[in-house]
């Protein structure tokens, strides 16, 4: 903070001097003076106030802001918000009976390492650590070093298994204490970025509120990372790319070590590969296994949960009690396949006795598989559906984030630009022909049809220049599109919010109005150095400036008190360009009178010109919003029926009826096993 105020301090110095020299050298100095004197005045009680009525709600705060525990506790209230959600969405409010052990894979520390010195006098030959999933956070409690491996099958349940235990920890949690962070590995990139930054950078994409230039002061993330106040929850070691795996687990072993709590899933055979790649254990990890799920558990679970005299599932509960080691029940041996089932026959018509006349586990896991959708959109549209999702599970990466859609697009970087040049080339049209038609040209111009009544012929202007203007802008695009496609990420904007407080706003529009009034006077007193600055053109720079000011200072992520979703991350993003959009044409509004009010007669236009920038500027601001990129992509998946229109609204519906889950801002497939059904 007191660096920005040395720059702000800094800025005003100079913008001084130069408002001084410009004085000086003004052939009528007192008269000019006493004009923009008075501006000046009333800009500065304008900022003055907005400065006392910002520092009005952020003086509590700012001892509260400082205290890392405190933003401990709030990070683990929308901690606890986020996962208990899920929690009822996967109904793991009775969660199903999955029995875990330590580890026979050659993959685990001794027990020695594990539980360190003076913990046991007999040494044991290993662990026999085992329980249920509920049991988990219990036993991370439990263990010296706080350090913990998860390894399953596929489908074995690892997701639920983490998500039961950051809740479970939570539970535990003191006031002031770590907070248990679940962050998903898929889109970690061990080769390009530490693991502590990449965390940081999680909490900062699914809670804004601790990001760079959050709620808690800069870096707070970092701070809490730093501080040992995060323990991370990190799933699917295995969902890195095989590539980087290796590199992936040397990281996560440089930067736990042997002491610093951290709990980690993977699919059971790529962990015992790497570590038989590695050679030696991850830090002092105890390494449990979940097991499958037994036939037992799994009539008990099926049999729950429906109406009185609702016997439609005592078939298949009898047959898995029976024949503990059948077909059956080695596919309903894993959490998924069981989901699955409930859910493709939960409706009142279905029979899930037809499980029973399947021969062969494959066609009762693709009976299931093919049942899923119909039971979740009974109302005949899984086809289309269907459909939808095909394009969603072939997306690039393990995430659905909307401000990424444009880059599924076919020739994605032309399509982009072109739309988004098309649509700026209307707008400036618009805008030139507007100033053109009805200032320049007021009888519609020479190449007007000089048989229409004045009216006409100016729409006809005007229409023609908004049609030259999208073929020109559009052109533009392409060509741009041509460069652009070799900085894939420099396209891919990050949705911006805007904050509850706006403290530092005074001071960004404050330095925007004195760093403009500083340049145009210094490009004026360039290009005419025998002539006095005309004040207007000092009004004009200011006004700008601060409109820029504004822009700066307003749009950055911020949200305190609710978790990120990814509707409201969108509406955070539209309502930015918007409100910033509105900021720009009031203020351009205003620069303009002002200028008009003090200006000397010697430069006509000027506040015309003025009014004319801030016209299309007010159109063009939402346009470099992530929110417009996403709509171009909407357009042309709806287009070709490969996406809906609503999309959020089709993906959040996905994510209440469990085929997709949140993360953060994002959305992902429940599990692998799904996308690639989805994909084929």
């Amino acid at each position: 903070m007191t660096k920005r105020w040395l720059i702000g301090g800094g800025a005003f110095a100079v913008a001084v001097a130069a408002f001084l020299v410009w004085l000086s050298s003004s052939g009528d100095a007192l008269d000019v003076g006493d004009k923009v004197a008075s501006v000046g005045s009333a800009l500065l009680a304008c900022v003055s106030l907005m400065v006392g009525l910002a520092a009005l709600p952020a003086a509590p705060r700012d001892a509260a802001v400082t205290d890392v525990e405190r933003a401990a506790d709030d990070l683990a209230r929308l901690v606890g918000l986020q996962w208990r959600r899920e929690v009822a969405v996967r109904e793991l409010t009775v969660p199903l009976d999955v029995r875990w052990s330590s580890t026979e894979r050659p993959v685990a520390p001794t027990a020695a390492a594990v539980l360190g010195p003076g913990v046991m006098r007999a040494r044991p030959a290993r662990l026999k650590l085992r329980g249920g999933v509920s049991d988990l956070a219990d036993s991370f409690a439990r263990l010296p070093a706080r350090q913990l491996v998860v390894i399953g099958e596929p489908e074995a349940g690892k997701t639920s298994a983490a998500i039961l235990l950051t809740l479970g920890l939570l539970e535990r949690r003191e006031r002031g204490g770590a907070v248990p962070v679940l962050v998903s590995l898929s889109t970690w990139a061990p080769a390009r970025q530490n693991l502590d930054a990449w965390v940081v950078g999680r909490i900062a994409d699914e809670h804004p509120a601790f990001g760079r230039r959050g709620e808690y002061g800069v870096d707070v993330a970092r701070r809490l990372v730093a501080r040992g106040l995060v323990v991370p929850v990190l799933d699917g070691l295995d969902e890195v790319a095989p590539a980087v795996r290796e590199k992936a687990l040397l990281e996560l072993g440089v930067a736990f070590g042997d002491t610093r709590p951290v709990v980690l899933t993977c699919r059971a055979a790529e962990y015992e590969q790497l570590i038989g790649i590695r050679g030696t254990p991850f830090g002092r990890a105890a390494v449990v296994e979940l097991a499958e799920v037994a036939a037992r558990s799994a009539a008990d679970y099926l049999a729950a949960g429906h109406r009185e005299r609702d016997d439609r599932w005592a078939e298949v509960v009898a047959h898995l009690r029976a024949e503990p080691d059948g077909v059956l029940a080695s596919v309903l041996s894993s959490p998924l396949m069981i989901y699955l089932a409930k859910t493709a026959f939960a409706a009142q018509h279905t029979d899930p006795g037809e499980l029973l006349r399947l021969g062969t586990a494959d066609e009762v896991t693709r009976s299931l598989l093919r049942q899923y959708l119909p039971a979740l959109y009974p109302d005949g549209t899984a086809e289309e559906f269907a459909r939808w999702f095909r394009t969603l599970a072939r997306l690039d990466g393990a995430l659905l984030s909307w401000w990424r859609l444009h880059l599924a697009l076919p020739w994605w970087p032309v399509l982009t630009a072109a739309s988004r040049g098309g649509l700026a080339g209307v707008i400036f049209g618009l805008a030139s022909s507007t100033f053109l038609t009805f200032w320049t040209f007021p009888n519609g111009g020479p190449n007007a049809p000089p048989a229409l009544p004045p009216v006409f012929r100016e729409a006809v202007m005007t229409g023609w220049f908004g049609f030259l203007g999208a073929a020109i802008g559009a052109g533009l695009g392409v060509v741009a599109s041509v460069i652009a496609a070799f900085r894939r990420e420099a396209l891919v904007p990050s949705p911006k919010h805007i904050p509850p407080r706006l403290s530092l706003l005074p001071l960004w529009s404050s330095a925007g109005a004195l760093l403009g009034a500083v340049a145009v006077t210094l490009i004026q007193l360039a290009d005419r150095p025998d002539l006095p600055v005309p004040p207007e053109i000092v009004v004009i720079g200011a006004g700008l400036g601060a409109v820029v000011g504004i822009y700066r200072g307003s749009a950055r992520p911020v949200a305190v008190d609710k978790v990120m979703s990814p509707v409201a991350s969108f509406r955070g993003d539209r309502t930015t360009a918007l409100v910033l959009a509105a900021t720009t044409a009031v203020g351009t509004a205003i620069t303009a009178a002002v200028a008009e009010g003090v200006g000397t007669g010697d430069e006509p236009g000027v506040a015309a010109g003025t009014a004319l920038f801030g016209y299309f500027v007010v159109f063009l601001v939402p346009l470099s919003c992530a929110w417009v990129k996403f709509g171009v992509a909407r357009f042309w998946f709806a287009l070709f029926r490969r996406l809906p229109w609503r999309l959020l609204a089709f993906l959040e519906d996905a994510e209440r009826r469990g085929v997709l889950r949140r993360v953060g801002a994002s959305y992902q497939f429940r599990h692998q096993r799904l996308r690639g059904h989805f994909a084929r």
